[in-house]
């Protein structure tokens, strides 16, 4: 007989005894065996446990504050003022979705180790103070009574609440429900405004705004905000709840109106606007001198219907029409503007200056007719910030053959990230630049952009080869070459990203040389990279490896 290594049973051999006796011999040495195996798989188990038991003992003699501070930093709260439809930060294994409430996990699963990690989890109101409620969306859960029981359990700590009335798909649908919002739920969310900390409203119902109104709550903790109306094509009601929030310093405004809503504006740093008017962002800008960063996305061109009144110069007086004068944004060092386009939108900046700014974040449309016109503005308002600028990430969608102009005068840029699908020699221009040739005027060899240290380049090119590469990587050297004249700087080009698109395959004569110079860059410290459709030029990795 023999122990079946499937199920630990014996088997029955195919030798033959020549006595029973014989047999039962036989068998009781294997019940030996088979004992002596489970001594020592007990004694294995039993030292498995003892381990086990002193990294246990360990988490027990911890302080009960050490472990609440872990139990903090292993569960991020949800981001809910977040655009996205999860509205999270965290992983999404460890968010949770039951009918319309949204939670971390992550709380929960510490609570079930051991009753001492439950009542440390249960005691530990930060891990409680965050949830995401989709209150059209679903009526299996009392959401009133959930909301109550995560402000019972997260007190006092300040409130991370989302409360979405309808997802993008029925965004409109919704309209003709005939259903109201639960007045439950708003009357549980006004009693706890005073925890109010980051507060989504996507959809606010017109049914609640009379009540947000009468209210009046104090709301003195609030620091980050996020407004969407319900309707924005019918006549909005004014929402002044959030006049009195002294510490509310980011707000996040889409499809609204700027007479719709009242806000501390004196007092904010970052402005995020989206589907909102020239003139409106305008007016907003003027009303937050103490911005820091300001996002604008799909701004509306209404210059039909909005005409914005006449810039006038800086040292003009402008008592007869204070509208006219311009807006002069001292503190805001970063800026950013998406899926801008039209002419009209750009006449914005003709109204504003930026003294300090130092990140610019910038993507248009690609269906551009007057480029030349936006080419002239941007160039003026560069002129301006020229000196402090150190990151540029455009997306462009028109050929740009003053780039280098454009770019000429900001002597501390360091990071430029630039995309362009319909210049077919943006990155011959700019490789081209990095290194300008000796004259009578600039000397011998000089850089272009003495600060840079990171570009990367996406666009599309007529033909690649070897050859080109091989250009490249030259031009890369000579100007690692030129800077390392100057001595040891931490502002020397050290990383190189080419993502170009192109109807021509690369060649691959020439490639171990290519790939041996990319290698002495690589050592040097200069990190280079050329993507093309399905082949990756980099020095260690393999020569035309799958993207």
């Amino acid at each position: 007989m023999a122990l079946c290594d499937r199920c630990s049973r014996l088997q029955r051999d195919n030798r033959a005894f020549k006595s029973t006796t014989d047999e039962v011999l036989f068998v009781q040495s294997q019940v030996k065996r088979i004992d002596h195996e489970i001594q020592r798989l007990s004694a294995q188990r039993v030292l498995l446990q003892r381990r086990l038991n002193s990294i246990a003992a360990t988490t027990v003699v911890l302080p009960y504050e050490i472990l609440s501070h872990i139990f903090k930093l292993v569960c991020p709260p949800l981001d809910v003022t977040a655009t996205t439809e999860l509205s999270t930060s965290t992983p999404t294994d460890s968010v949770a979705k039951h009918g319309g409430l949204t939670y971390p996990t992550m709380p929960l699963t510490l609570a079930a180790v051991s009753s001492q990690w439950r009542d440390i989890a249960l005691t530990t109101p930060q891990l409680w103070s965050s949830a995401a409620f989709t209150l059209y969306q679903s009526r299996n859960i009392p959401n009133a009574r959930a909301l109550q029981a995560l402000a019972t359990r997260s007190a006092p700590c300040p409130l991370s609440l989302s409360l979405i009335f309808a997802t993008t798909d029925e965004a409109r649908d919704r309209l003709g429900n005939d259903i109201p919002p639960s007045l439950d739920v708003l009357r549980v969310f006004l009693s706890h405004s005073t925890r109010w900390g980051s507060l989504k409203i996507d959809g606010l119902p017109p049914e609640w705004i009379p009540v947000l109104r009468q209210a009046r709550n104090a709301t003195p903790r609030i620091h980050h905000l996020w407004l969407c109306p319900y309707d924005n094509s019918r006549e909005q009601q004014i929402l002044d709840i959030f006049t009195h929030a002294p510490h509310l310093r980011r707000v996040t405004l889409d499809n609204t109106f700027l007479s719709a809503i009242l806000l501390p504006w004196s007092g904010l740093t970052h402005l995020k606007v989206s589907w909102v008017s020239i003139d409106e962002c305008a007016e907003m800008l003027r009303r937050c001198p103490s911005l820091v960063e300001c996002d604008f996305s799909r701004i509306l061109s209404n210059a039909e219907f909005h005409p914005l009144p006449r810039s006038l110069p800086l040292d003009a007086a402008s008592d007869t029409d204070p509208s006219a004068a311009p807006i002069i944004l001292e503190s805001l060092h970063t800026l950013a503007w998406s899926y801008a386009g039209d002419a009209w939108e750009f006449q914005l900046f003709d109204r504003i200056l930026f003294p300090h700014l130092r990140v610019f974040k910038l993507k248009l449309r690609y269906d551009l007719t007057q480029f030349t016109f936006i080419l002239s503005v941007l160039r003026r308002m560069l002129a301006h910030s020229s000196t402090h600028v150190h990151t540029l990430d455009w997306d462009l969608g028109c050929p740009w053959v003053d780039v280098v102009d454009i770019l000429r005068d900001l002597k501390g840029l360091r990071v430029l990230r630039w995309v362009d699908e319909q210049d077919s020699q943006i990155v011959n221009t700019m490789i081209n630049a990095l290194v300008s040739p000796p004259s009578p005027l600039t000397g011998p060899h000089s850089v272009f952009l003495p600060r840079l240290t990171q570009l990367e380049l996406r666009g599309h090119c007529h033909q690649v080869d070897v050859a080109w590469v091989k250009w490249i990587v030259d031009t890369l050297k000579k100007r690692w070459d030129l800077e390392t004249k100057t001595g040891p700087s931490p502002s020397r080009l050290n990383q190189v990203t080419l993502a170009l698109t192109c109807s021509n395959m690369f060649l691959v004569e020439g490639e171990t040389l290519v790939k041996d110079e990319l290698r002495v860059l690589e050592m040097l410290g200069m990190c280079v990279r050329i993507v093309h459709h399905h082949s990756d030029f980099r020095a260690r990795e393999g020569w035309l490896d799958e993207v």
